[in-house]
């Protein structure tokens, strides 16, 4: 996610300082424009009232209210809209009372500081998502110790480390979205790991030995959510590898592109056009090479390890783009 160098707050100050002068802007018209009001003043009372609407929001910061963040863009439209339709052909009225560039600034600024905050709900919701996976996971991980043994180190420091997040937010001690955001961000980096892990033993190993139902289910669940969750996944892991390993080197070069490739064919490639069987076998797969870059991309010692090949990315990419061509 993109952060900026400003953080969310003084976004926001910024926003509720544009918003004020446009509504004494605003006001000063009311008293000083009779001409203007006659004709115009429903839609100036309107737009007013919108302005404010959207200042209480800004005010108040971000909410978890479902679809809050899509119907104040549809909020912002209107007011753009609006303000369209009132000084398209009085312009000078603008100018008049220093209004131009305000009507040109704050939907820029709106349109920042939205796409900000969904993007923290995107990934805030995705880490529910797989804490719930990961929870459902538990009663199977102790039902079937001798092959999951080794998973409870791993599920005990991502309990420790969400709770911490839980407590720290409920306490408000993060004091930006930005600031949350970067947090959730390097838990999303490092349990999502666990995720592909569980899916990985839970397919290759625990369906081949038993028959459970609840195995089933759960194995169902995951599976519907794992390409978005996969997607979200390895942007943050490009833009994490960025910043930690070196780009010259090879095989950091290699998984980039394995990563670049995966995007697109999660993000571009229209699925409908490729056999639901033979996408699902392909999704796997990219599940798979998804678990392999984690597992290598978790410590710079792992890409240093001898029986890593660089040219074995490089052979996936070309067999997955020959698969896409045949079964599309």
């Amino acid at each position: 996610m993109e952060k900026g160098g400003n953080s969310s707050l003084e976004q926001r100050r910024r926003i509720r300082n544009l918003i004020d002068c446009l509504l004494n802007g605003m006001k000063q018209i009311k008293n000083e424009e009779e001409e203007f009001i006659a004709s115009n003043r429903e839609e100036l009372e309107w737009l007013i009232m919108d302005l404010r609407f959207v200042r209480t929001f800004v005010l108040f910061g971000n909410t978890n209210l479902d679809e809050f963040y899509h119907r104040m863009s549809m909020k912002m439209y209107g007011v753009n809209e609006l303000t369209r339709v009132l000084f398209y052909e009085d312009k000078l009225i603008l100018a008049k009372y220093n209004m131009e560039c305000l009507v040109t600034l704050l939907p820029e600024e709106m349109e920042s500081y939205l796409s900000l905050e969904n993007d923290y709900m995107t990934e805030y919701k995705i880490l529910q998502q797989v804490c719930k996976h990961l929870r459902d996971f538990y009663p199977i991980l102790a039902a079937n110790k001798t092959s999951t043994e080794y998973l409870y180190p791993w599920f005990q420091l991502t309990a420790d480390r969400i709770t911490k997040f839980c407590f720290d937010l409920w306490a408000g001690q993060y004091s930006d979205i930005s600031q949350c955001s970067s947090v959730i961000t390097s838990l999303l980096i490092d349990i999502i790991p666990l995720e592909l892990e569980v899916l990985y033993i839970s397919t290759f190993k625990l369906m081949k030995e038993s028959r459970s139902t609840e195995l089933q289910v759960f194995v169902k669940q995951i599976l519907k959510a794992s390409p978005r969750i996969l997607q979200n996944y390895l942007i943050l892991l490009q833009r994490r590898m960025a910043g930690v390993v070196t780009v010259n080197y090879s095989p950091t070069q290699s998984i980039n592109l394995m990563v670049e490739f995966l995007l697109i064919f999660l993000t571009d490639i229209p699925k409908s056009f490729i056999h639901s069987g033979r996408l699902n076998d392909m999704l796997a797969h990219i599940r798979v090479l998804t678990r392999k870059i984690s597992i290598l991309v978790s410590s710079e010692n792992n890409i240093n390890k001898a029986d890593f090949s660089a040219p074995d990315f490089l052979q996936e990419i070309e067999r997955m783009k020959g698969d896409t061509d045949r079964f599309s």
